[in-house]
């Protein structure tokens, strides 16, 4: 099933991270040593999501989603996130090498990811792109580009009711 903007922006936080998570973790798109898990609790390190994917050399990289389900925003309300204490828990996790399935040691992550099912505000994503010259890697897409995620894959990710 094809999903819209409107249904997407519906969607509550763990609809959101599911939904990710059943795009990123299509063993029919994976391969062998590449998967994808929920990382939340105690130990979360400011990641909702961690995932592994090979390099062209076939080491594992690892990259990090903070996904969020309202707007972010330079304030914090109850409708929107406050994109400074998003970008401190992003701090955090490209500062602490964490524990990883199948890896012995911890690990640093290679990237990360502010997925947003609604927008990100010009304030916003300016203190984004100023937070790369420490935090390199920093990626982040609102609604504009989500919607073309799951309307591309819908077919895949049957953990939603539809």
């Amino acid at each position: 099933m094809n999903y819209t903007d409107e249904q997407i922006a519906q969607w509550s936080e763990p609809e959101f991270q599911s939904a990710l998570l059943g795009f990123l973790g299509d063993k029919s798109r994976l391969l062998p040593g590449e998967w994808a898990i929920p990382n939340h609790g105690v130990i979360e390190y400011g990641i909702d999501i961690v995932f592994c994917r090979l390099d062209a050399l076939g080491r594992p990289r690892y990259y990090g989603i903070q996904a969020k389900s309202k707007d972010i925003k330079l304030t914090q309300n109850r409708n929107n996130y406050d994109v400074k204490i998003l970008l401190g828990q992003i701090a955090m996790a490209y500062n602490t090498r964490i524990p990883l399935p199948g890896e012995s040691e911890k690990q640093r992550l290679s990237a990360f990811y502010i997925l947003c099912s609604k927008t990100i505000s010009p304030q916003a994503l300016e203190a984004i792109d100023k937070a790369t010259t420490n935090m390199p890697n920093l990626y982040h897409f609102d609604k504009n580009y989500i919607g073309g995620i799951f309307s591309e894959v819908g077919q895949h990710i049957g953990i939603l009711t539809q």
